[in-house]
């Protein structure tokens, strides 16, 4: 065998090799996607979710949000309105002269 020949036949090999490689490849693993599809029978994995589970989902945590949201506003409306009843009949009085002194006293004593 010369050079070129030497090296056709390598080639050749090499690809035959290959060749079927990718050819049991293939039908190991249409072997293995017909078994796992029998063993699932047709059911969903756990990790995967319909899209019409996705949207009942969806329209559920909106309704809740705006529930949530009216219940914050309310009460932030009722925390306003007790704050400024409350503000309304609190005096500020005016602290004595007394009661300063007799603080410094027993801080000094």
């Amino acid at each position: 065998m010369d050079g070129p020949e030497f090296v056709l036949a390598v080639l050749a090999i090499g690809g035959g090799i290959f060749l079927t490689a990718y050819i049991f490849g293939s039908i190991f693993k249409l072997i293995r996607m017909g078994i796992e599809s029998k063993n699932s029978s047709g059911k969903v994995s756990g990790d995967v979710v319909s899209m019409k589970e996705f949207i009942e989902y969806k329209l559920r945590a909106e309704k809740r949000i705006q529930t949530l949201e009216a219940i914050v506003v309310d009460q932030d409306l009722i925390d306003q309105r007790k704050l400024d009843a409350h503000n309304k009949t609190i005096d500020v009085e005016p602290q004595e002269e007394e009661n300063d002194k007799f603080l410094r006293n027993r801080l000094r004593g």
